[in-house]
Protein backbone atom coordinates (compact mmCIF):
# COMPACT_ATOMS: atom_id res chain seq x y z
CA UNK A 1 0.00 0.00 0.00
CA UNK A 2 1.64 3.04 -1.17
CA UNK A 3 1.20 6.48 0.96
CA UNK A 4 -1.65 8.08 -0.67
CA UNK A 5 -3.62 4.56 -0.01
CA UNK A 6 -2.52 4.69 3.41
CA UNK A 7 -3.83 8.25 3.80
CA UNK A 8 -7.13 7.19 2.01
CA UNK A 9 -7.74 4.27 4.36
CA UNK A 10 -6.83 6.33 7.32
CA UNK A 11 -9.15 8.80 6.65
CA UNK A 12 -12.00 6.39 6.15
CA UNK A 13 -11.39 4.69 9.56
CA UNK A 14 -11.94 7.75 11.23
CA UNK A 15 -14.46 9.23 9.54
CA UNK A 16 -17.27 7.69 11.96
CA UNK A 17 -15.36 8.97 15.19
CA UNK A 18 -15.10 12.24 13.58
CA UNK A 19 -18.61 12.82 12.82
CA UNK A 20 -19.62 11.41 16.35
CA UNK A 21 -17.69 14.16 17.60
CA UNK A 22 -19.55 16.53 15.44
CA UNK A 23 -22.65 15.91 15.97
CA UNK A 24 -22.76 15.84 19.59
CA UNK A 25 -20.87 19.28 19.38
CA UNK A 26 -23.65 20.48 17.48
CA UNK A 27 -26.63 19.17 19.68
CA UNK A 28 -24.80 20.08 22.86
CA UNK A 29 -24.03 23.97 21.35
CA UNK A 30 -27.43 24.30 19.84
CA UNK A 31 -29.86 22.31 22.68
CA UNK A 32 -30.96 20.38 19.28
CA UNK A 33 -30.43 17.29 17.29
CA UNK A 34 -28.26 17.57 14.37
CA UNK A 35 -27.33 14.95 11.46
CA UNK A 36 -23.76 14.52 9.90
CA UNK A 37 -23.44 13.46 6.75
CA UNK A 38 -20.67 12.93 4.25
CA UNK A 39 -20.94 14.15 1.06
CA UNK A 40 -19.67 12.39 -1.66
CA UNK A 41 -18.58 15.00 -4.01
CA UNK A 42 -15.17 15.34 -5.43
CA UNK A 43 -15.73 18.63 -7.08
CA UNK A 44 -17.22 19.98 -4.12
CA UNK A 45 -13.94 18.91 -2.15
CA UNK A 46 -11.85 20.37 -4.45
CA UNK A 47 -13.49 23.48 -5.38
CA UNK A 48 -15.19 24.38 -1.95
CA UNK A 49 -12.92 22.44 0.82
CA UNK A 50 -16.09 21.36 1.99
CA UNK A 51 -16.60 17.27 3.36
CA UNK A 52 -19.84 16.89 5.02
CA UNK A 53 -22.82 18.60 6.26
CA UNK A 54 -24.43 18.77 9.49
CA UNK A 55 -28.16 19.69 9.62
CA UNK A 56 -30.23 20.20 12.11
CA UNK A 57 -33.50 17.40 12.08
CA UNK A 58 -35.95 20.04 13.46
CA UNK A 59 -35.26 23.84 11.66
CA UNK A 60 -33.16 21.53 8.60
CA UNK A 61 -30.41 24.80 9.24
CA UNK A 62 -27.51 23.25 7.84
CA UNK A 63 -23.33 23.95 7.66
CA UNK A 64 -20.69 22.57 5.95
CA UNK A 65 -17.57 21.19 7.83
CA UNK A 66 -14.04 20.42 5.93
CA UNK A 67 -12.79 17.76 8.11
CA UNK A 68 -8.57 16.94 8.63
CA UNK A 69 -7.30 13.67 10.70
CA UNK A 70 -4.05 13.18 11.05
CA UNK A 71 -2.03 10.53 12.99
CA UNK A 72 -1.42 10.68 16.49
CA UNK A 73 2.48 10.87 16.11
CA UNK A 74 1.94 14.12 14.96
CA UNK A 75 -0.25 14.57 18.53
CA UNK A 76 3.75 16.27 19.31
CA UNK A 77 3.59 19.06 16.58
CA UNK A 78 0.89 20.50 18.92
CA UNK A 79 0.03 22.96 14.74
CA UNK A 80 -2.62 23.27 12.28
CA UNK A 81 -1.79 22.77 8.69
CA UNK A 82 -2.66 24.93 5.71
CA UNK A 83 -1.89 23.84 2.23
CA UNK A 84 -1.81 26.76 0.07
CA UNK A 85 -0.29 25.33 -2.97
CA UNK A 86 -0.13 21.83 -4.60
CA UNK A 87 2.55 20.58 -6.77
CA UNK A 88 4.37 23.62 -5.81
CA UNK A 89 6.60 25.06 -7.92
CA UNK A 90 5.29 21.84 -10.58
CA UNK A 91 3.64 22.15 -14.32
CA UNK A 92 0.28 21.52 -12.42
CA UNK A 93 0.99 23.70 -9.71
CA UNK A 94 -2.55 24.59 -7.94
CA UNK A 95 -4.36 26.09 -5.79
CA UNK A 96 -4.40 24.39 -1.86
CA UNK A 97 -7.09 24.07 0.08
CA UNK A 98 -6.71 27.56 2.05
CA UNK A 99 -6.82 29.54 -1.13
CA UNK A 100 -10.98 28.03 -1.76
CA UNK A 101 -11.97 27.17 1.74
CA UNK A 102 -15.71 28.05 1.41
CA UNK A 103 -16.66 25.44 4.39
CA UNK A 104 -18.26 27.03 7.63
CA UNK A 105 -16.36 24.87 10.31
CA UNK A 106 -13.23 22.84 10.51
CA UNK A 107 -12.87 19.76 11.96
CA UNK A 108 -9.14 18.73 13.07
CA UNK A 109 -8.18 15.99 15.28
CA UNK A 110 -5.48 13.46 16.14
CA UNK A 111 -6.39 9.93 16.45
CA UNK A 112 -5.70 7.73 19.19
CA UNK A 113 -2.79 5.52 19.38
CA UNK A 114 -5.65 2.72 18.18
CA UNK A 115 -6.86 4.61 15.32
CA UNK A 116 -10.42 4.02 16.40
CA UNK A 117 -11.35 7.64 18.28
CA UNK A 118 -9.58 10.87 18.39
CA UNK A 119 -7.03 11.65 21.54
CA UNK A 120 -7.62 15.86 20.83
CA UNK A 121 -9.36 17.54 18.62
CA UNK A 122 -10.92 21.07 17.97
CA UNK A 123 -13.42 22.57 15.90
CA UNK A 124 -12.68 26.40 13.96
CA UNK A 125 -14.85 28.49 12.78
CA UNK A 126 -13.90 29.41 9.52
CA UNK A 127 -15.00 32.81 9.46
CA UNK A 128 -13.00 33.91 12.29
CA UNK A 129 -9.90 32.16 11.25
CA UNK A 130 -10.07 33.83 8.29
CA UNK A 131 -10.00 37.14 9.95
CA UNK A 132 -7.76 36.44 12.00
CA UNK A 133 -5.26 35.54 9.31
CA UNK A 134 -6.20 38.89 7.38
CA UNK A 135 -6.00 40.73 10.57
CA UNK A 136 -2.27 39.17 10.61
CA UNK A 137 -1.10 39.91 6.69
CA UNK A 138 -1.56 36.51 5.47
CA UNK A 139 -0.54 32.72 6.71
CA UNK A 140 3.02 33.48 6.59
CA UNK A 141 2.15 36.34 9.45
CA UNK A 142 0.37 34.48 11.48
CA UNK A 143 2.70 33.92 14.74
CA UNK A 144 4.81 30.78 14.99
CA UNK A 145 3.62 30.26 11.22
CA UNK A 146 6.35 28.15 8.95
CA UNK A 147 6.21 26.74 5.28
CA UNK A 148 6.82 23.36 4.16
CA UNK A 149 6.62 21.41 1.70
CA UNK A 150 5.64 17.81 1.10
CA UNK A 151 8.29 15.68 -0.32
CA UNK A 152 6.54 12.45 0.36
CA UNK A 153 3.66 13.05 -2.11
CA UNK A 154 2.07 15.74 -3.88
CA UNK A 155 4.70 18.33 -3.25
CA UNK A 156 2.00 20.54 -1.60
CA UNK A 157 3.27 23.58 0.42
CA UNK A 158 1.81 24.45 3.10
CA UNK A 159 2.35 26.19 6.79
CA UNK A 160 2.15 24.78 9.80
CA UNK A 161 0.83 27.26 12.56
CA UNK A 162 0.87 26.26 16.56
CA UNK A 163 -1.94 26.19 17.77
CA UNK A 164 -2.14 29.03 20.29
CA UNK A 165 -1.96 31.35 16.92
CA UNK A 166 -5.65 30.18 16.22
CA UNK A 167 -6.99 31.29 19.55
CA UNK A 168 -10.19 33.31 19.21
CA UNK A 169 -11.30 31.37 15.94
CA UNK A 170 -11.70 28.05 17.56
CA UNK A 171 -15.45 27.32 18.41
CA UNK A 172 -16.21 26.14 21.83
CA UNK A 173 -15.30 22.49 20.95
CA UNK A 174 -12.20 20.92 21.81
CA UNK A 175 -10.51 17.74 23.92
CA UNK A 176 -6.96 17.56 25.28
CA UNK A 177 -5.80 20.81 24.43
CA UNK A 178 -5.41 22.45 27.47
CA UNK A 179 -5.89 26.06 27.80
CA UNK A 180 -5.38 26.98 24.07
CA UNK A 181 -8.63 27.89 22.98
CA UNK A 182 -10.38 28.70 26.72
CA UNK A 183 -11.60 32.19 26.25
Amino acid sequence: MNAFEKTLSFNERMRKPAHTIIKEAFDQFFNDDFTVSKLDSLELDQQASIDSKVECTRTKVNFSVQEKYRTNDKLAFRDFTQELFNDFGGEHQSDGEFKHLWADFYFYGWANKDETDFEEFFILDIKQYKMLVQRAGGLSKLPGASSQVNAAYGKALFYTIPLSSLKGAAWAWSKGLGDIFKP
